[in-house]
């Protein structure tokens, strides 16, 4: 008897310690090991940069009524008239062409940046333009060895000083972070704007150390790319990731209900998953499919028919998403509660 209370008890220390973790506590896959073979066909040992939209395609245009919001000391940006495209690469280096959208010139000068991670980022490149050209070009360079960078072009008028947005170009590696079969906790698997992805353990799950967990990544991506500390009093990381959601204006974020369109950079909570739910920043939005980055999801099974896009990547996990209905299809175990955005 003495021995079955002793069980008894110890299975219930274990249950509570889990679910006064600070995250999520995410159910593993039974196949996990990558096979050598697989590992073999991604891990490269040269860095080969992609883009998206591909060289040559413009952005899509962005919207009118859409405004980025800026951090302190950056003020806002606009939608509506400016557009851009990779006119041309060379290895690392882009040459960004930017236009306006009605394709018409710029009637007045200015100065034109590209920005890195936010309209509010780091400079990556810039040049001053007077009035009349149709197209200002900027030469950027990527400089990161795994991992995805969002180009922001943006113009500023200097007519009132007016300031412009197109949408992002994100540059990319494949894979997009460093694929092996076991890990060392908190090495780097990649870099998403300059801000580090870690291993969580070998396997990529970890219920106990704190500044591994999926929530911490998104804090610390918020801090860096965007200034923003999302850290609500009296927690780690956050709180549980399940509480995100509701807990935005804590953060000082927007709660951006299902249904809406989901934007580059938007955290993206789910609830359940076995625990504390789980928490992704959503680097790129196609038409049937989200990408994410994320600490802390596991390791994709290498039977997977989706392996390619399978939502447990840390860098470009994908999930189903209906570009009509704006409906993101979350794992199975998870419920999408919503969005937060800047």
């Amino acid at each position: 008897m003495r021995i079955l209370n002793f069980i008894v008890v110890s299975l219930l220390f274990i249950l509570f310690s889990s679910c006064n973790q600070d995250d999520e506590i995410i159910n593993s896959i039974s196949d996990t090991a990558l096979s050598s073979a697989k590992v073999s066909a991604l891990a490269s040992t040269t860095t080969t940069y992609y883009s998206s939209p591909t060289v040559g395609s413009y952005t899509p245009n962005s919207s009118i009524s859409t405004t980025l919001t800026g951090t302190s000391g950056c003020s806002s940006f606009s939608g509506g008239v400016i557009k851009a495209r990779i006119k041309s690469q060379t290895g690392s280096t882009f040459v960004i062409e930017i236009r306006k959208q009605n394709n018409t010139t710029f009637g007045v000068g200015g100065i034109a940046y590209v920005k890195v991670g936010s309209v509010c980022g780091s400079i990556a490149g810039q040049v001053s333009y007077s009035s009349g050209p149709s197209s200002i070009e900027i030469t950027v360079n990527a400089t990161f060895s795994r991992g995805v960078v969002h180009f922001y072009p943006v113009v500023v008028s200097s007519s009132g000083g007016t300031r412009y947005f197109s949408e992002p170009i994100m540059i990319y590696t494949i894979p997009m972070y460093n694929i092996k079969t076991s890990y060392t906790i908190r090495e780097t698997l990649g870099t998403v704007n300059g801000t580090i992805v870690k291993a969580s353990n070998p396997n990529l799950l970890n219920k106990y150390d704190l500044d591994v967990q999926c929530t911490e990544f998104c804090c610390r991506y918020y801090a860096q790319v965007y200034g923003k500390n999302i850290i609500n009093p009296n927690t780690t990381n956050g709180g549980h990731a399940k509480d995100w959601y509701n807990t935005a204006s804590v953060k000082g974020l927007q709660k951006i209900p299902i249904g809406n369109t989901p934007r580059v950079g938007d955290i993206l909570c789910m609830e359940g998953g076995g625990g504390n739910g789980h928490v992704a920043i959503i680097i790129e939005v196609g038409t049937s499919l989200i990408k994410v980055a994320q600490q802390n999801a596991g390791i994709p099974s290498v039977n997977a028919s989706n392996y390619d896009t399978h939502w447990q990547h840390a860098i470009g996990g994908g999930l189903l998403y209906n570009s009509s209905t704006k409906i993101i299809t979350p794992p199975n175990g998870y419920t999408v509660e919503g969005l937060l955005r800047l």
